[in-house]
C-alpha cells in the first residue's frame, strides 16, 4: 500500500506541474511565435522480486516537451516582420547572453543594426546585420538584399527533438550548445508575415478540467488510504 500512496503523491505533483504549464500556455496565447508547453507522464513500472515475493512500483516520470506545431501565419506586409516556416529559431544577443526566439518583429536601431522589438541584436551567419534602409528584400533562406546586393543572412538555429530549448518568458528561449541539432536543415522564412502562438485557449481549458479531475481522484485515493489505516489500527487496538 505504501507504493500506491507514493504513486498517488507523485501523480499529484505531476498534475501540479501540468497545471503550471497550462497556465504558462494561456498567458502566452497572444505571444508571437510561442510554442505551447506540455508535461507528460512515462508509464508506471511494475517490477517483481521473486526472491522476496515483493512487488515494486515505480511512479511515472515527468517529461516536459514543446509542441512544434506551426502557429497561424498573419500577413503584415511589413518588410521587417519575419515568420519561420517549420523548425528553427532566430538567434539573438541579449544582456543576459545568447537567446532564441520565433518572434520575428524586427526593427533597425540607431546604429543601423537589425534588432528585435526589445532591442536585442539579431544574429547573422557572419555576425551582426547592418542595414541602410527599412525596406530590404529577405528571401526564404534568410538572405538579405539591398539594391540587389546581398548584405547578410539571418541565422536560424534548429534544436534536437530530444532536447528542446527552455522557455524564459517574453518570447525568449535558452538552450545549451549540446542541444543544437548536429545537422541544420535549410531555413524557410516568410517576409511580411508573423507567426501567431500555437496555443488554443479552448484546448488548454479542457486540459485544466481533465487535470483537476485526475488530481481530485488522487486526493480520494490518499484519503481512502488514510481512512483504511485508521480503521485498521483502531480494530487492532480492540484486541
Amino acid at each position: 500500500m505504501n507504493e500506491v500512496m507514493a504513486i498517488a503523491a507523485e501523480s499529484m505533483t505531476l498534475d501540479t506541474a501540468r497545471l503550471q504549464s497550462i497556465a504558462q500556455n494561456l498567458a502566452n496565447v497572444t505571444t508571437t511565435g510561442f510554442k505551447r508547453l506540455a508535461v507528460s507522464r512515462s508509464p508506471f513500472i511494475v517490477a517483481f522480486d521473486d526472491a522476496l515475493s515483493a512487488v515494486s512500483i515505480s511512479a511515472a516520470e515527468e517529461r516536459s516537451s514543446m509542441d512544434s506545431k506551426a502557429g497561424a501565419m498573419r500577413r503584415t506586409d511589413n518588410p521587417l516582420d519575419l515568420a519561420i516556416e517549420g523548425g528553427g529559431f532566430f538567434e539573438v544577443q541579449t544582456p543576459q547572453g545568447t537567446r532564441y526566439t520565433r518572434a520575428g518583429m524586427m526593427q533597425i536601431d540607431h546604429d543601423g543594426a537589425l534588432v528585435t522589438q526589445a532591442g536585442d541584436v539579431v544574429g547573422g551567419t557572419q555576425g551582426k546585420i547592418m542595414l541602410s534602409s527599412a525596406n530590404p528584400i529577405i528571401d526564404k533562406l534568410g538572405r538579405i538584399f539591398e539594391k540587389d546586393k546581398q548584405i547578410g543572412q539571418i541565422k536560424i538555429v534548429q534544436f534536437s527533438d530530444a532536447r528542446p530549448p527552455d522557455y524564459l518568458g517574453e518570447g525568449l528561449y535558452s538552450a545549451s550548445e549540446s542541444s543544437i541539432a548536429s545537422e541544420q536543415g535549410l531555413p524557410s522564412l516568410r517576409q511580411g508575415f508573423l507567426e501567431a502562438s500555437n496555443v488554443s485557449s479552448t484546448h488548454e481549458m479542457i486540459k485544466i478540467i481533465e487535470t483537476m479531475r485526475h488530481f481530485e481522484s488522487m486526493q480520494k485515493v490518499v484519503q481512502g488510504f488514510d481512512d483504511f489505516s485508521d480503521t485498521t489500527l483502531r480494530r487492532l487496538g480492540e484486541f
